[in-house]
């Protein structure tokens, strides 16, 4: 699924701290570093890194390490 983020409009969460964009169709969730201006004025998104949510779906680890990870942001 090429080009997801320029085809299904995204879930975004800015915290300023980070950015997350989920796009449910793609079944992709996003983690970007916040965004950021250029010389000319241009805001940017920063560095981002896509997780592929059926792969995760596939190993057990990766849920249960999410799971554990959400866990504790709640605590």
């Amino acid at each position: 699924m090429q080009d997801y983020w320029k085809n299904e409009p995204d879930q975004e969460i800015d915290t300023g701290k980070n950015v997350l964009r989920y796009y449910a169709e793609a079944r992709r969730l996003q983690v970007c570093m916040p965004y950021w201006t250029d010389n000319d004025g241009n805001r940017k998104p920063g560095k981002t890194v896509s997780l592929n949510l059926d792969a995760l779906a596939e190993t057990p680890e990766a849920i249960q390490l999410l799971e554990k990870v959400l866990s504790n942001i709640k605590q």
